[in-house]
């Protein structure tokens, strides 16, 4: 168990150290009208993402001049921008890929250890042991409460002329 420990940590370290460089992608994501129907009332909406800018940057305006396929729509601008929903998303890749490896090791964790019962299973159960139905082990006690105290109620003559058994 101990060398799984240690062959985690070296693979995170691994990870972590791997992915140092670029500690957080980011990301614009604009949901904005198609480019042709400026001036129409259509409502497809189309989604442009422009990578690496700062959040300052994550407006309309500046969309529209980095996508090529907007260019046709700089000299429209005021019209165009009105209609876009612009967002800045942000996410750690190395969060994220420390957690799918701890799952991942969970996972791995739970496969051994059933495969270690499936093979310690034929070990444990015995040949030639059959099931017996349990018995009610409070009705087995009255019943043997009743049967001693009609015992001890009974004279030796009594008893012995019985068929109950002696104790």
């Amino acid at each position: 168990m101990q060398s799984f420990t240690t062959l985690l940590v070296i693979v995170l370290v691994y990870y972590v150290g791997a992915v140092s460089g670029s500690d957080e992608e980011s990301r614009c994501k604009c949901v904005c009208p198609s480019p042709t129907i400026v001036n129409g009332t259509e409502t497809n909406k189309t989604v442009y993402k422009v990578t690496r800018i700062p959040s300052e940057k994550c407006k309309c305006e500046y969309v529209v001049e980095l996508v090529a396929e907007l260019h046709s729509v700089i000299d429209k601008v005021n019209e165009f921008c009105p209609r876009c929903e612009c967002k800045f998303e942000s996410r750690n890749p190395t969060t994220i890929k420390v957690v799918v490896i701890i799952i991942l090791c969970i996972l791995s964790f739970l496969l051994i250890y059933m495969l270690f019962l499936l093979c310690l299973d034929p070990l444990m159960s015995k040949k030639g042991m059959r099931y017996t139905q349990q018995q009610n082990e409070e009705v087995n006690l009255v019943i043997m409460l009743l049967v001693s105290s009609l015992m001890l109620s009974l004279s030796d003559d009594d008893r012995a002329k019985s068929s109950f058994p002696k104790y």
